[in-house]
């Protein structure tokens, strides 16, 4: 077992009435794309899996310009549970995650070239909302550098607001 199997976890998400069922193929799917989940012994990935689903029920991923597809929701999950694996008990609030198909700047504008932006987590009007750029999802959980994740960088972020504050220290 893990150490991220041993954690307790808390999770405060706003609860949809419907359930999203995991796509047929999900297993294949975490297999090919996110290698850690390849680590995990049968028991690890079952109780991985459980919490994807329970994810893609309580969060809503909405595409803005992109297309949102089985692998996106099954990615952005596992960036999730990943980053909870670092954390004995995570609380935050997340209601939606925005997949947009590319790079953006500070007014959210995804043209034009001055584009620096490839994920961030809400305030004010965006509270427990983070965006995050479809390419850059994808390119996180093939990559075998976890600094380069930026969803797993993300979602540490939601973390670190847990005490208020941003300021690279968790509560």
């Amino acid at each position: 077992m893990s150490s991220c199997d041993r954690n307790i976890y808390l999770f405060v998400f706003r609860i949809r009435k419907e359930t999203i069922p995991l796509p047929e193929n999900y297993r294949e799917l975490l297999n090919d794309y996110v290698k850690f989940y390849r680590h995990f012994d049968e028991e690890g990935k079952g109780r991985f899996e459980k919490r994807i689903e329970q994810f893609l029920s309580a969060v809503q991923i909405t595409g803005v310009n992109a297309i949102v597809e089985d692998l996106d929701r099954l990615l952005i999950a596992a960036g999730h549970n990943s980053s909870l694996c670092y954390s004995r008990l995570a609380i935050y609030n997340l209601h939606e995650v925005l997949l947009y198909p590319g790079a953006f700047n500070a007014d959210f504008d995804q043209g034009g070239s001055d584009r620096p932006i490839a994920g961030m987590v809400g305030t004010g009007a965006m509270q427990d909302v983070m965006i995050i750029t479809k390419w850059q999802l994808r390119q996180g959980l093939l990559m075998t550098i976890d600094a380069r994740n930026t969803a797993i960088h993300e979602f540490v972020h939601l973390i670190d607001k847990m005490d208020g504050t941003m300021d690279g220290v968790p509560k």
